[in-house]
């Protein structure tokens, strides 16, 4: 049997799009030298949500950036928000493969560490905090910010644009 939307479902979407697409990104960009290596530099980012609130993230971009023709891009993964308290820069195992092949960029949401001013999210207690109205439920804001992290990456220039993947099970 099909999952009936429920009622208004479009018009809440619609009205976090559009609350969204009146907040500029304002990114700020910074190089993290500690980070960085031999393949891939790394930078801390704060970029803007509704709210307005302020996020934070991790880029990180392969060495090789240029060719022939000007700018190189690269395919990129985009690291969709998880719900815990600590952001990775990329999951760990492979981590020397990916960065040196792609962009990636990693985004905390409201309430995770370095995302946690005004609200510091508490664990357990985040997935009901705002419950009682669809304006103040802590999510709706936080699927603003997992977009938002995605309409940064792609205004990278260092990212084709055809090649993004967004990799997550949480958010």
């Amino acid at each position: 049997m099909p999952m009936q939307q429920p009622a208004g479902f479009e018009e809440f979407w619609n009205e976090v799009g559009e609350e969204l697409s009146g907040v500029p990104v304002a990114p700020e960009v910074e190089p993290i030298p500690m980070r960085t290596t031999d393949f891939a530099d790394m930078y801390g980012v704060r970029i803007t949500s509704v709210g307005p609130y302020r996020l934070f993230g991790y880029l990180s971009i392969p060495r090789g950036a240029s060719s022939a023709s000007g700018k190189r891009t690269f395919p990129a993964i985009y690291y969709a928000p998880k719900n815990g308290s600590v952001l990775e820069t990329i999951p760990q195992g492979t981590s020397v493969f990916i960065r040196e092949r792609y962009v990636t960029f990693s985004i905390a949401c409201r309430g995770m560490r370095n995302s946690d001013k005004p609200y510091a999210a508490m664990y357990p207690g985040q997935l009901t905090d705002g419950l009682e109205s669809l304006r103040s439920y802590v999510y709706r804001g936080i699927a603003a910010d997992a977009v938002r992290g995605l309409d940064f990456l792609v205004s990278r220039p260092e990212v084709d644009k055809t090649k993004i993947v967004a990799w997550g099970n949480d958010i």
